[in-house]
């Protein structure tokens, strides 16, 4: 990795005026790895396989500043043509252009060019992009890295990294897990002329549920509430107010996490910190009530997914109740332990204050809450891990030696996308390719072979050969 501090020159007086100290220190320690030629990020592999740089603030897995602040130290030439098109589809990409197909984000990109080249001219006086782009950072470092192949040709060598992001990725793992069609089509599994969006698939059908409350004043019939006259009418207030502004990103936090475990109140929680919510009349009233439809819609839209976190919570609760913790293999090979124990609490008596120890160690009772709400969220996360794993070291053995790799977001140069487009979808595809509920399954009757577990829902009819030729499944 190299820094580039790409943009402009920042002095003491800049940092005084306006700039917070998060910001600042990044840009400091920007300034001080730009001397150095190259250097590395160590990286940390937690318990369920995922690995993270230690570093803070700036790494491969920082948010869009930190991120933009670096590039690799090694670059590679463009190319005549692939590397530009993936360079395009990147600058649309971080702008907000994911929810086009490929051929309008690169339209885009030719339509706006001379603003683009403005921008990376003279960043400061173009405020639309500031101010409009869904990553003003690396939608900048993309612009530069635009204006260069601009000027140099496509002999130009670039050393941006070019990433290629999952489909609410802990939905395209539990669809595959399922073999669910549904759910394999909202999280583009299947091909297709378009990219799909299931967070805006959650959204028209809570519009359709608003619609509904809205205009009769009491629940849509095939609820499973049933509010008294108060709460109704409540309800009907709270839904015309919410259908003016119903939109994917009041549904995307809550979509993206229930796969993790997420529950009614940290939906509510962060639905109350929306500027949209806040301005409505009964803000919170309107946010408790909108938290519950989308618990009730965003299983309707991934039906088989709804299915298996069941089955794993079950599965979790019984051997958990036997006062045992669950291990598992991922098809990366790495050995995944799922064992919360309740702490001992001890309290020292200090000079002036008592002081409450939590001392864990194994043989304290598991937790058996802990066990159920946390194994969705685990067993997600290390398959994501382990398709990482394996999409690293296949393109390892193809030559491939600089990545920025998030657990759900692939980056490699723009010369290099087309292989990293191969080579992760004949990964995710050989890992579903296996029965990998049944597999878990197998591996827990084994390690508790006196314990009765239910067996696995029944799978749909998905094809996951299809992924290999589905444009959006990381686009």
């Amino acid at each position: 990795w190299a820094a580039g501090l790409p943009f402009f020159g920042l002095t003491s007086e800049d940092q005084r005026k306006g700039l917070e100290k998060m910001m600042a220190f990044r840009f400091g320690q920007a300034a001080r790895l730009c001397g150095e030629e190259r250097f590395y990020f160590p990286c940390q592999v937690d318990h369920r396989g995922r690995v993270y740089p230690v570093p803070p603030l700036m790494n491969p897995q920082s948010d869009h500043i930190g991120r933009a602040l670096i590039e690799f130290a090694d670059g590679k030439p463009l190319g005549n043509n692939r590397g530009v098109y993936w360079l395009a589809i990147h600058l649309a990409n971080c702008y907000w252009k994911k929810k086009v197909s490929f051929k309008k984000r690169r339209a885009w990109v030719q339509a706006n060019e001379q603003e683009i080249l403005d921008f990376a001219t003279n960043p400061l006086r173009m405020h639309r992009f500031w101010t409009e782009a869904d990553q003003p950072w690396l939608f900048l470092a993309a612009c530069l890295e635009w204006k260069r192949y601009k000027e140099e040709g496509p002999g130009m060598i670039s050393h941006l990294p070019i990433s290629m992001d999952g489909s609410c990725n802990g939905y395209q793992h539990l669809s595959a897990m399922g073999l669910d069609p549904i759910g394999g089509r909202a999280t583009n599994l299947m091909p297709g002329d378009d990219p799909e969006d299931i967070y805006q698939w959650v959204s028209d059908l809570v519009c359709r549920r608003l619609e509904a409350d809205a205009s009769v004043g009491q629940h849509h019939p095939g609820a499973s509430r049933h509010p008294s006259s108060a709460e109704a009418a409540e309800e009907g207030s709270a839904a015309r107010q919410l259908l003016a502004i119903m939109d994917r990103e009041l549904a995307k936090n809550a979509t993206m996490t229930t796969p993790y475990g997420v529950t009614l109140r940290t939906i509510f929680k962060a639905l109350c910190e929306k500027d949209a919510i806040k301005a409505l009349k009964d803000s919170e009233k309107c946010a408790m009530y909108l938290a519950k439809l989308l618990v009730e819609c965003i299983p309707q839209v991934a039906v088989e997914a709804g299915r298996i976190m069941e089955w794993l919570r079950e599965v979790a609760g019984i051997i958990a109740k036997h006062n045992r913790g669950m291990m598992w293999v991922t098809p990366a090979g790495f050995v995944v332990l799922h064992e919360n124990r309740k702490p001992k609490e001890v309290r020292l008596a200090t000079a002036d204050r008592m002081i409450l120890v939590y001392h864990h160690d194994d043989k304290q009772k598991i937790d058996v809450r802990k066990q159920v709400d946390g194994i969705v969220a685990h067993l997600v996360h290390s398959m994501d891990a382990a398709h990482m794993m394996r999409t690293i070291n296949r393109l390892h053995a193809e030559g491939i030696r600089h990545f920025a790799m998030v657990h759900d977001s692939y980056g490699v140069h723009a010369c290099d996308i087309d292989l990293l487009h191969r080579v992760l979808r004949e990964e995710f595809v050989r890992i579903y390719s296996e029965p990998v509920l049944q597999n878990f399954l197998d591996q827990q009757r084994k390690a508790h072979p006196g314990i009765s577990l239910p067996d696995p829902p029944q799978t749909g009819d998905l094809d996951m050969q299809q992924v290999l030729s589905s444009p959006y499944f990381f686009a």
